[in-house]
């Protein structure tokens, strides 16, 4: 019996059943989008954890069906608005032009049932949201596409990835390997840094 068919049958029952308002997604990231139609198609706005879909196809297919239908559907970007990054928001201006950001984030396997690739794509977004949102503040530059200027990948479970937007680079590091198992960005300014 294929998990992914299961949770898709499951959740159709479900919204069928209890008419909610919103669907919160949490399945693996292959029934995401059959999902998120389901939902979409039942009326229910839709948030749904990362990654959000497999493909770039199916995260448009399900945006746009939304737009048709109406209802909103939101990517789990929770991290941004934890106190830290609400912090970063306040306090930006305080260090001046943004130079610099550093987002470092340790893990560890949590399943046995998952590659260290797999592992790393799931807590990746968790270091590349809030630089994305972080290079967007401090350069104003809303709409402009991020460049990767530089990436290395290994299957032991270590990702670094050298960005730029405009003026301001960024370099995100995600490791199974190192410890203490953290996260923080440090920003650096021309009037000083910032660490959350």
């Amino acid at each position: 019996v294929d998990p992914a068919r299961l949770a898709v049958n499951a959740g159709l029952d479900l919204a069928q059943r209890a008419r909610p308002d919103v669907v919160h997604i949490v399945t693996p990231p292959g029934s995401h989008a059959d999902l998120a139609i389901q939902a979409i198609d039942a009326g229910c706005h839709v948030y749904v954890e990362k990654p959000f879909t497999p493909t770039t196809d199916e995260a448009r297919r399900i945006l746009g069906l939304a737009e048709m239908r109406g209802v909103k559907v939101c990517a789990g970007h929770q991290v941004l608005f934890e106190a830290p990054a609400l912090a970063v928001w306040e306090h930006l201006p305080e260090i001046g032009r943004l130079v610099h950001i550093e987002s470092y984030f340790s893990f560890k396997m949590v399943r046995r049932t998952i590659t260290a690739v797999d592992q790393v794509k799931d807590i990746l977004p968790h270091a590349v949201y809030p630089v994305v949102d972080q290079l967007r503040r401090g350069t104003g530059l809303i709409d402009e596409p991020i460049e990767v200027k530089g990436l290395s990948l290994d299957a032991a479970g270590d990702a670094y990835v050298l960005l730029r937007l405009g003026r301001v680079t960024a370099v995100v590091m995600v490791t199974l390997n190192g410890r203490p198992v953290e996260q923080y960005q440090n920003l650096i300014g021309t009037n000083g840094s910032l660490r959350a």
